[in-house]
C-alpha cells in the first residue's frame, strides 16, 4: 500500500492446497504449474487505498476496475 507504484503484475506457483483444489473439478495443475495476478490500487473518494486483486488484462484502466468494482 505505500508503494508507489498503482499497480503490479504478480506471477507465483501454484501451492498445493490450491492445484489440490483445482483437481476436484477436473483441473490438472501441479506446482510447477503458474498462476498470474494484477494488483491495483485504487483511492476511495473516502481516501482510504483499497488494493483490488484481479486477473484483468491491461486493457483495463485503473479506473475501469474502479467502475467494476464499483467504488468510485
Amino acid at each position: 500500500m505505500k508503494s508507489p507504484d498503482n499497480e503490479l503484475l504478480v506471477t507465483e506457483p501454484l501451492i498445493e492446497k490450491n492445484y489440490k483444489r483445482l483437481e476436484t473439478v477436473g483441473i490438472r495443475k501441479s506446482g510447477k504449474d503458474l498462476i498470474s495476478y494484477r494488483l491495483v490500487k485504487v483511492t476511495l473518494p473516502t481516501d482510504e487505498i483499497e488494493i483490488l486483486m484481479n486477473n484483468l488484462n491491461n486493457t483495463f484502466t485503473i479506473s475501469d476496475l474502479a467502475e467494476i468494482y464499483c467504488l468510485h
